[in-house]
């Protein structure tokens, strides 16, 4: 397994333009930004509506920011690329014979989830550094201290939206690789990818619509089962310090790690079905 998983380092880190782009888009964007503004501010382009600039609260707003779908596109088109590529390519047959394919597919989900948490971190790290070169450029206090006052201290924060920033790329990633390994494309894998993601993430307002619209209150219930909601739920404790819908902590938790341990679990399971050309 360990093997399989050097392998699949090695594929990703050879295409190093692919992988700096899906990995390093989103915290370089982050600094990039900081950096920007701070600068305009700085030459008197833009004006300083701040006195302080928190360090750590802006390390939890970028990563706050980072849960869009057009965020999660970056690991989705890399779980395209490391499915549907051994399809486009022809590759699998040059790996099968000498392992389980159920140790492949998992191989590859443990790469993306490494990919995953370098992304999520080093846009944190960024994000600190470029606030405190915010507050240098633009002569304003530098300081720390936990989101919005909730009541939670900030590593609690920073580790909690971390791992379910995790789940939410991992979720579009696992999209991603179902749809690749059923149609064979890095193209189909993209777009289907992202369309469940999205339509994931308009559930809640769509489903609620419908089951107005149709007087079934069962209907407006369906999005509480579904990850987007879930995750949503968690990230208001981050924020405000309490839970904003129907389910707990434990509740959302446990539905989110089904969603993964089945969404990991079907990929196998089709997979397995397949036929290898």
């Amino acid at each position: 397994m360990i093997n399989l998983i050097q392998a699949e380092m090695l594929k990703t880190i050879k295409n190093i333009p692919i992988s700096l782009l899906l990995i390093g888009a989103i915290p370089a964007l982050a600094f990039a930004l900081l950096n920007v503004i701070a600068v305009a501010t700085g030459l008197g382009l833009l004006t300083n509506p701040l006195t302080s600039i928190n360090g750590q609260e802006q390390v939890i707003l970028a990563l706050l920011l980072a849960n869009q779908v057009i965020a999660q596109t970056a690991f989705i088109i890399l779980s395209a690329i490391s499915f549907g590529g051994e399809s486009v390519w022809k590759t699998w047959k040059n790996i099968l014979p000498r392992n389980q394919r159920r140790q492949i597919i998992l191989s590859k989900f443990i790469v993306i989830i490494i990919a995953i948490t370098i992304a999520i971190h080093l846009t944190g790290v960024l994000t600190y550094i470029g606030s405190w070169e915010y507050a240098l450029f633009t002569d304003t206090s530098f300081t720390n201290g936990a989101w919005n006052d909730v009541g939670i201290p900030f590593w609690i924060q920073y580790f909690v939206l971390s791992f379910f920033l995790l789940i939410a790329y991992l979720l579009g990633a696992i999209y991603a690789g179902v749809a690749s390994i059923q149609t064979r494309s890095i193209s189909a894998g993209i777009v289907l990818g992202v369309g469940v993601t999205f339509a994931d993430t308009v559930s809640q307002p769509a489903f609620s619509f419908v089951g107005r619209l149709l007087r079934l209150d069962l209907i407006a219930e369906i999005p509480s089962l579904l990850p987007n909601y879930n995750i949503q739920n968690i990230l208001s404790w981050i924020t405000t310090g309490t839970p904003v819908y129907r389910w707990n902590l434990i509740t959302s938790t446990f539905i989110l790690t089904v969603w993964i341990v089945g969404g990991i679990a079907l990929t196998i399971y089709l997979f397995e079905q397949r036929d290898i050309e």
